[in-house]
């Protein structure tokens, strides 16, 4: 999902598709490439499903309840994505909605990677219900948008909105499904237009052209969409490499929790049987919640899988104790060790993310490497400190495959060549001292 990081099907205009592939690994073993799936048809676009009167005074009766959750799932999968997006509502069929917990969905689809369930085109959002309905959805279509463009962030705040008035709840989660790049720099993203986004929607109008330029939520739009909702309990990103200080940085005022990976997902991305099994069985406080969804990620996956919770309250004083470290690293004159450091730490070694990712370090693995090899005793006292904040009170919960190493769920901007001005320009540079400490390293 980069994920979930964009693959070579979806060929930018201001980026070249290999920079961008983000790499679902399950996919790329799973059967033909992308390009060889079937293309776009002249699908006209069906009227919604007429829902039985039953299941229309189910729904009116459900909506005008207080739920304990309502989780919202939006579902950007106008572009290579669209083949895991059926594998991944199924799952939430297997389970579906409770009169404790909503599971709303927005699905955005273009026909051109898939032809299941009648193959339409357009947005349509759902209450997910359990049930099975063979090669087409069991879950009733809510309302029927026609097209859309998922790559608009006030679009994102307009489903918010929709499905926090229509499902009103206790506790609301918010989830985007699709590719995600975090923080990316490197040669092959020097003319990427938007290097921190999300939801990148391949055919935001209905009459553009598949594998055209993209529009997408860039991370301080993220955090206009969780402003404008509100605030939610937790915030979820179904995608890559969204795990890092300067993503939740941008949201960290909008959430009490963060979920997502810090490397790369496989297109299956998130579990969602195993999710909502996990929230069913917990105590539904909005920590559980989080964790349900942590801890049902990697289980499905041999290697390659990451996932944490994060804690955005404790990044006002992650700063403190991050800034005190580099400058003690700094002082040190170390920059040697600490070169060393930046280049053996742990990183995503996924495909062209190896490459592409490169720049993406654990902070963790990064800190303790720095520690184990520094023979200044203030960089040894402020690196343990910093180790002991991130692991348990700015990340709660985190699990990783045996490949991630010691990877403590939080990837940070660390490049070893060349350093992206823009990277300034996100609020966590303007308040941390990182990019000074960056500059000295590649000096």
């Amino acid at each position: 999902m980069l994920k979930k990081l964009i693959t070579a099907a979806m060929s930018l205009a201001f980026v070249s598709a290999g920079a961008m592939a983000e790499v679902k690994a399950d996919y790329e073993k799973s059967g033909p490439a992308l390009k060889d799936l079937a293309e776009s048809q002249t699908v006209p676009l069906p009227e919604a499903p007429a829902e039985s009167a039953a299941n229309a005074t189910a729904d009116a009766m459900k909506a005008s309840k207080t739920a304990k959750w309502t989780i919202m799932v939006y579902i950007n999968a106008k572009n290579d994505l669209e083949p895991f997006a059926f594998t991944n509502l199924r799952q939430m069929e297997k389970v579906g909605s409770t009169d404790k917990v909503n599971v709303v969905v927005e699905f955005g689809r273009m026909a051109k990677y898939s032809q299941e369930d009648g193959g339409w085109k357009g947005c349509r959002r759902y209450l997910m219900r359990k049930g099975s309905g063979g090669k087409m959805l069991a879950s009733p279509v809510v309302q029927d948008l026609g097209y859309c463009d998922m790559g608009d962030y006030k679009h994102a705040i307009d489903f918010g909105k929709w499905a926090m008035a229509k499902y009103p709840a206790e506790n609301y989660m918010y989830v985007i499904w699709n590719h995600g790049s975090g923080w990316i720099y490197g040669k092959e993203a020097q003319s990427l237009a938007a290097t921190r986004a999300i939801s990148y929607d391949e055919c935001p109008t209905l009459t553009c052209v598949p594998g055209g330029p993209m529009h997408s939520i860039n991370i301080p739009q993220l955090a206009q969409v969780l402003q404008a909702l509100g605030h939610v309990a937790i915030y979820g990103s179904d995608a890559c490499l969204m795990q890092m200080p300067e993503v939740n940085y941008e949201i960290k005022g909008y959430a009490d929790y963060i979920v997502g990976s810090q490397y790369t997902e496989a297109g299956t991305g998130w579990d969602y049987e195993r999710f909502l099994n996990n929230v069913y069985a917990s105590d539904m406080s909005p920590l559980a919640v989080a964790n349900a969804e942590t801890d049902s990620y990697t289980p499905q996956y041999s290697n390659g899988a990451s996932q944490s919770t994060v804690n955005p309250g404790a990044l006002d004083d992650f700063i403190g104790k991050l800034d005190k470290f580099s400058k003690a690293v700094m002082d040190s004159g170390e920059k040697k060790a600490a070169r060393q450091a930046r280049d053996t730490a742990q990183h995503d070694p996924n495909g062209p993310c190896a490459e592409l990712c490169r720049n993406n370090k654990d902070l963790y693995d990064f800190t303790k490497r720095m520690v184990n090899s520094s023979a200044n005793a203030e960089v040894k006292g402020k690196g343990q400190a910093l180790m002991q904040y991130i692991d348990g009170t700015l990340v709660l919960n985190n699990k990783v495959t045996s490949d991630y190493g010691d990877s403590r769920g939080l990837a940070i901007y660390l490049p070893s060549s060349e350093y992206d001005g823009k990277y300034e320009t996100l609020t966590f540079a303007k308040q941390a001292q990182w990019p000074a400490f960056i500059k000295w390293l590649l000096k």
